[in-house]
């Protein structure tokens, strides 16, 4: 019998606040696909997994917003990732999104979340598909996971 991984904690004291509103990713370590994309503040990127896994009284904000059809499938991918004896990974795409001045700017803030979510599925990023894998206008910018003790709101080259 495989053991359960254990479910994600909370952020820290003071992370929540300094990520603000953020897109994030929930990422299957079994073959290093994203299977959920979304937009939260607080903890919201863990909700998914406690609200999978029977434990939705941690969650804050109490509100799913996926159809049914949606969240069926998003369940039972988490249970499948933890009857595995894995752990669902999380990803800061973007954090501290905040009305953009312009809409350059704006468009800017879109493509640093889809290069990071890009880069989360480049198999080779040393040789990657993608030509601005490493960049973009915000290109200092990257995702951080935060299953692993990474601090989210901190730029530079992201844990593996």
């Amino acid at each position: 019998m495989t053991v359960r991984a254990a479910l994600p904690e909370t952020f820290p004291p003071g992370v929540a606040e300094k990520l603000g509103v953020y897109v994030y990713a929930l990422r299957d370590p079994r073959d290093q696909s994203i299977f959920y994309i979304g937009k939260g503040r607080g903890d919201r990127v863990y909700s998914h997994v406690w609200v999978a896994m029977g434990e939705s009284q941690l969650v804050e904000d109490g509100v799913e917003r996926d159809s049914a059809k949606v969240t069926s499938a998003k369940n039972k991918r988490i249970n499948e990732i933890y009857d595995a004896g894995e752990q669902v990974q999380h990803y800061i795409l973007r954090p501290n999104i905040a009305p953009a001045e312009s809409p350059d700017k704006q468009a800017f803030q879109f493509e640093q979340v889809l290069i990071s979510a890009f880069r989360l599925i480049e198999r080779d990023l040393d040789n990657p598909v993608l030509t601005n894998i490493m960049g973009g206008h915000t290109s200092g910018e990257v995702h951080r996971r935060t299953d692993r003790g990474d601090d989210p709101t901190v730029r530079g080259k992201p844990g593996r």
